[in-house]
């Protein structure tokens, strides 16, 4: 008996040293990629900090120093155009950007074409998103900003504090209110009365685009470009073989989520855990639902995995502003898949690919372990209950011989 039941013992230690041995082979293996090495360049735009980084083992990084100056250009470019400060170049003539629009009520105004065609990207977008993603409310953006100031003096009652809200919420939203038209290759904007263009959520991600696409042209492959944490693009990680970069998902209650794997991808997050202010035991914040004229409060991060910096920027701030059920409804419509909602009750909605996402303690999820693992945890089950099996046995032979012998 006492064979038997070492045998299975041994049995079982065997099978479980194994797995363990097979996972720790697994980690050993990460553990010995050495980390990439790349060549940077950081650049202060839009209120925000931008890194660009370029592999060091890319095939056409040897031009890197030019690449880097060239990107830098590119986002300072965009960073003045898009701007809602005055601004003027070199001759001392005010720059045709933002402020100049919204300070020319009703004026037809040449434009660059690269903000033209922010402004027509945008507009596009706003269809697509049924009107949660509007760069025309920048009246009401402003309202909102003053009030959740951290550095403001606002210390209101409540009954002043609701009649602020109240006078926000009749601020007029002026359809069809940014006309833009071409003739012989110019480009020009009008908006009227009411309108005041905001690009804050679309411009970031409209420049890492920008700076992809002229890294495509250079023929590179293995870079990161980033628009502070919010506004992540990356190539292909030629240390990884499927070349995956591994992207942390902050949970806004506390620690992290879990782990994005992208190639090829960006990773744009809205939310609003860093521009907020609590007012009578609600949170406001700065990402606005032009559907109601407030900062709403059922979700506290929205993810989007895209090919485009510049639209995953303006869909996870529309859908930051839908309730489950719009979300719903318009996601499925649109064929939205790859994305991450933490919702205020702590729920979570993830609808990534298997491949793309890893929960925080390196798993996918239950279904998703290799077969290769789950066989062999299999046998060691089948070998422990193999062995139970045996064991109950002979205790029920020695039994049935005991009453055997007492008779």
């Amino acid at each position: 008996m006492l064979k038997k039941v070492i045998s299975v013992c041994l049995m079982i230690f065997v099978g479980l040293f194994t797995v363990q041995t097979l996972n720790n082979n697994k980690v050993l293996a990460n553990s010995e990629v050495k980390p990439n090495e790349y060549h940077r360049k950081y650049i202060s735009a839009m209120d925000t900090d931008f890194s660009v980084e370029i592999d060091v083992n890319d095939p056409k990084a040897n031009n890197y120093l030019e690449q880097l100056k060239r990107s830098e250009e590119i986002i300072t470019n965009i960073s003045i155009l898009t701007d809602n400060f005055e601004g003027y170049d070199v001759l001392g003539e005010p720059i045709k950007n933002v402020y100049y629009i919204n300070n020319n009520i009703n004026k037809k105004i040449e434009i660059d074409k690269v903000l033209y065609d922010i402004l027509e990207f945008s507009l596009e977008v706003q269809v697509l998103t049924e009107g949660y993603f509007n760069i025309s409310i920048g009246k009401i953006i402003d309202k909102w900003k003053d009030l959740i100031d951290p550095l403001a003096n606002n210390n209101y009652t409540e009954e002043q504090f609701n009649k602020i809200v109240e006078e926000i919420k009749n601020i007029p939203i002026i359809d069809n209110g940014i006309v833009l038209t071409k003739e012989n290759n110019k480009y020009y904007v009008l908006i009227k009365e009411g309108v005041k263009i905001d690009l804050g959520g679309i411009a970031k991600g409209y420049a890492l685009d920008e700076v992809e696409n002229y890294f495509k042209e250079e023929g590179l492959v293995s870079y990161k470009i980033k628009g502070s944490a919010s506004s992540l693009k990356y190539g292909y990680n030629l240390n990884n073989d499927k070349g995956y970069t591994k992207v942390g998902v902050s949970n806004p209650f506390g620690g992290i989520y879990g782990y994005i794997n992208v190639a090829n991808k960006t990773v744009t997050t809205s939310g609003d855990t860093e521009q907020n202010k609590e007012f009578f035991g609600r949170l406001y914040h700065h990402i606005i639902s032009p559907i109601t004229r407030m900062p709403e409060i059922d979700n506290r991060i929205a993810i989007i995995v895209t090919d485009s910096a510049a639209l995953g920027d303006a869909l996870s701030t529309a859908i930051f502003s839908m309730d489950k059920k719009k979300l719903e409804a318009w996601g499925k419509q649109n064929k939205l898949t790859e994305y991450i909602i933490i919702k205020s009750d702590k729920k979570i909605i993830n609808n990534l690919k298997e491949n793309e996402f890893v929960n925080s303690d390196g798993s996918t999820n239950i279904i998703k372990a290799s077969i290769f693992d789950w066989l062999i945890i299999s046998g060691v089950i089948i070998v422990f209950g193999v062995g139970i099996y045996y064991i109950s046995k002979n205790n029920k032979s020695k039994l049935s011989n005991k009453e055997d012998s007492e008779e």
